[in-house]
Order: C-alpha cells, then structure tokens, then sequence
C-alpha cells in the first residue's frame, strides 16, 4: 500500500508541473469531472489540501456543480495558504485561475436556473451584450463567457465590476509570463497584478456570487438602477448611476436635474450610453 502511495504521489507531483502550463488548463476539467462526485473530505485529505472554504455555495441546488464550486473554492484558498512550493506570483496566478474557475461556473448556472437553456437564455445574453447567437450553438457552455459575465454585471452589477471581472478572465487565458495574446493582452494582465491581491479577488468573486444568490432566492425579480438626473439637453438626458456617468436620447417626460427614477432593463452601451426599459420616478 504504501509503494502504491508512494508512486501517486510522484504522478501528483508530475502532474502539478504541467498544470502550471496554459496549454495543459484542460487537465483542471478532468480532474473536476473525476472529483465531482467524491467526498470533500476524502479529496482534502488526498490532494493535502489545507485551504479553509471561504465561499457557501449551499444555496446552489445541483449537487454536481456545488461540489465542483466548493472543491476549486477551497483550491484556490490553499494557494493562499501554502507558502512552501510557489513564489507569491505563482501563488496568486493559482488562487486567480480558480476564482475564475468558480465564476464561470456560478454564471452557468445562474443563466439556467433562470432561464432554461433554450432561446431565453440566448436572447438575455444577446439583449445585455454585443454577442450574436452563433446558430450551431445549443447550450449555455457554448456561449462566449466574456458575453456571459458582462450581461450579468451590466444587469446586476456594474460596468467597472464587467471590466474587472474581464481582467480576471485574461488572466485565467494567457496566464502570468506566459502569454502568447497581444501586448495590449499582457499589459492587462501586468496591471491587474500590480493593483489586486488575495483579499481583493476573494472579495470580488463573493461580491459576484452573493448577488447571484439573492437574485435567486428572490424569484429572479425585476431589477432595477437607481439614476439621478443631472443634465437635461433638448435631445439627450446625462444620469448618474452607481457613481458613474451615462447619457440617453430616450425622452423621459418632465425630467428635471435633481431627479431620482427606477430604470428597469438597463443596457449599457459604447461610449457611456445606456437604453432603458420602463422607468419610474422617486
């Protein structure tokens, strides 16, 4: 038994090399199909993982994909505990690779719970971002996840939530000091490094997921952002929104600078516009 211990721990060992490399990230889907249906204990103590949960994905009702979500949740949280085998930079393209992991993840399966995974859920996608539905396309894992993350954070969260969640996703394609992409590519990625850690990833992704959870647990109701009127032209209205600033050609009748309104379907377009659905005044 324990030669047999001893030769798995050799493979393991190998196989951690090549998961550093970019080209081998499919052997991470694999291994989650393989672990899928294990114990979490049993695969804790198998892989020697040390790294505490940080996330609850116990509102997620499939135990196939809460199992996944909590498995590379308490992968990523070992990279930041273990302080033996990478540098800091390795540590944090590890933790970062399976923040993403789960945020791709929990976007799956937020867009089908909520809308199926027909034409719903196409239409959502193409209506909150410049994706066009590719007619081969059949399931929601077919669907870009740039198109994906940035319906949901235009619809739930924010424009600078999207950009950020963005930078996350070139992290987890080109990798640190191994990008093949552009230099506008790399530069992205050299920036993201310089400015977030840890604490602020962790936060992000929990920030992600717990508006997911509550849109959930509320029935998928209407959502809507709240904007102030800040200047009215004869042909275009400047609102602010969560902080930002947007402009609209959609007339709003009697709008006055100072005014707070509900808009409901927002869709934030190119250079700072947005186009709304119904709206109500405060």
């Amino acid at each position: 038994m324990e030669e047999d211990k001893d030769k798995l721990k050799n493979i393991l060992k190998a196989l951690e090399v090549k998961l550093k490399e970019p080209k081998n990230l499919w052997i991470f889907d694999e291994l989650r199909r393989i672990v899928n249906n294990c114990d979490i204990a049993d695969i804790r103590r198998t892989l020697n993982i040390r790294g505490v949960q940080s996330i609850d994905y116990s509102f997620v009702d499939e135990e196939t994909v809460k199992n996944q979500l909590t498995v590379d949740n308490i992968r990523m949280e070992n990279y930041a505990f273990d302080r033996q085998k990478e540098t800091e930079i390795e540590r944090f393209y590890g933790f970062c690779l399976n923040a993403f992991f789960q945020t791709e993840n929990i976007v799956n399966y937020y867009l089908v719970k909520r809308f199926g995974n027909g034409e719903d859920l196409f239409s959502y996608v193409e209506n909150h971002s410049k994706y066009t539905k590719d007619k081969n396309y059949a399931s929601v894992e077919q669907i870009p996840i740039s198109f994906k993350l940035y319906a949901i954070c235009n619809e739930l969260l924010s424009s600078e939530d999207s950009a950020w969640f963005g930078d996350l996703r070139e992290v987890r394609n080109n990798g640190l000091h191994r990008s093949v992409g552009s230099v506008k590519c790399e530069k992205r990625i050299e920036t993201f490094f310089a400015k977030e850690n840890f604490v602020m990833v962790r936060e992000r992704l929990k920030k992600l997921v717990s508006v997911i959870k509550l849109h959930i647990e509320g029935g998928f109701k209407e959502v809507y952002k709240v904007g102030i009127i800040k200047k009215v032209f004869p042909s275009m209205i400047t609102i602010e929104i969560e902080k930002e600033s947007f402009h609209t050609e959609q007339k709003l009748e009697g709008a006055k600078v100072g005014d707070k309104y509900k808009f409901y379907d927002v869709k934030i377009l190119g250079g700072n516009k947005i186009k709304f659905g119904k709206y109500e005044k405060l």
